[in-house]
């Protein structure tokens, strides 16, 4: 199961996190911090084991209420929203860690910038990590408890939160960051650009997590948005549009080798861009994918290796995917318009199309480990 951080949606060579979008556009303007930023410790965090020790899992859920306010309340609960944990107010988003133990805290702008910062999913003292005047986008957890993120569009920094080791792997127009599956895992592959011009090259990377190794995957110059899935990559092949968004198509490639196949071939009209891979199921032949672009953000269903690919409701309503559970049975939505935050709602749909349950009748920003 790939732990997703936010689908990601299209404006421009930046990518802009769906779920920071679908969250209230009033943080924006008021940028208030509460409970979350400034001095803490790291007490009552739990310890990352060495790689070979098997860690503890707990499937957990975080998500967002309060969305109309300028201090969002953060929650972690079972997967069925049960037995609910207030984790801590003022957050932008929130992402659970592989293994249940952890949420990653991003909270909204202000005068003095933004935070990221890790608390346990139980409730406990919180730790910050880094601090910008920019922007955090793409959160997203290894099997093994690290953690990466992009700062400031620029900067794909990874964290050891434990071990307080932290470091900038790579520079540049950041598009996609995705973790190799594994407990033993210590590589990442990205999507990067020498720029951030709509047009600029940009292709994918793999990365160890030292930093001592860096291999270029592909060199057609654009290929963005990776997902490291159990088998393949899964990832962007976009096509540039005069006067219009570029076109997606979704592709697979192996990550030790070069070969590379297309999966979807789908009909873009204009203003939209296609698919984005957002998570795949634990045998990789199920993917959830976000069909993005001017305005839109909607959950698909993609058979691997198929590629048949649909909407996952069948209609155009404001449903994004936020993750999708190990057996690629469930999906984990977000229902509702970012211009209405107060009937946003979080749900799980069935993979093969179905009604929708309601967990959290007024939230948004979920993310599990289910």
């Amino acid at each position: 199961m790939h732990m997703p951080g936010m689908p990601p949606t299209t404006a421009g060579r930046r990518r802009v996190s769906a779920a920071r979008a679908l969250c209230c556009a009033a943080l924006a303007a008021a940028g208030g911090l509460a409970a979350f930023g400034g001095a803490a410790d790291a007490a009552g965090l739990p310890p990352v084991k060495p790689c070979g020790i098997s860690r503890a899992f707990e499937p957990r859920l975080a998500y967002l209420t309060d969305l109309t306010s300028v201090r969002p309340t953060v929650w972690a609960a079972r997967p069925d929203a049960t037995h609910t944990v207030r984790l801590g107010s003022g957050a932008y988003s929130a992402t659970v860690s592989r293994d249940g133990s952890t949420v990653a805290v991003v909270t909204p702008q202000s005068a003095s910038g933004s935070s990221l910062v890790v608390v346990p999913s139980h409730g406990g003292r919180f730790k910050t990590l880094l601090q910008t005047s920019g922007s955090f986008d793409q959160v997203t957890w290894s099997d093994s408890g690290w953690l990466a993120v992009v700062v400031d569009d620029r900067r794909l920094v990874v964290f050891d939160p434990a071990r307080r080791v932290h470091r900038t792997l790579a520079r540049g127009g950041i598009d996609g960051a995705s973790f190799m599956p594994g407990a033993c895992s210590d590589r990442l592959v990205y999507g990067r650009a020498a720029s951030d011009s709509f047009t600029a090259p940009v292709n994918l990377y793999a990365a160890t997590l030292d930093g001592k190794h860096t291999q270029q995957l592909t060199h057609d110059g654009r290929s963005l948005d990776p997902l490291w899935g159990p088998r393949q990559i899964a990832f962007d092949r976009e096509r540039l549009r005069r006067n219009d968004a570029p076109v997606y198509q979704l592709w697979l490639a192996d990550p030790d080798d070069s070969h590379a196949r297309q999966l979807t071939h789908l009909r873009i009209g204009t203003l939209v861009s296609g698919l984005t891979p957002t998570a795949f199921s634990g045998d990789g032949t199920r993917l959830l994918a976000e069909f993005v672009g001017q305005d839109t953000s909607e959950a698909w269903s993609v058979q691997v290796p198929g590629g048949r690919a649909r909407d996952l409701t069948g209609r155009v309503d404001n449903v994004s995917g936020a993750g999708l559970s190990a057996d690629g049975r469930t999906v984990l939505v977000q229902r509702g318009s970012p211009e209405d935050a107060a009937h946003q709602s979080i749900a799980t749909i069935p993979f093969s199309g179905g009604p929708a349950h309601v967990l959290v009748a007024h939230g948004g920003s979920p993310s599990w480990n289910r």
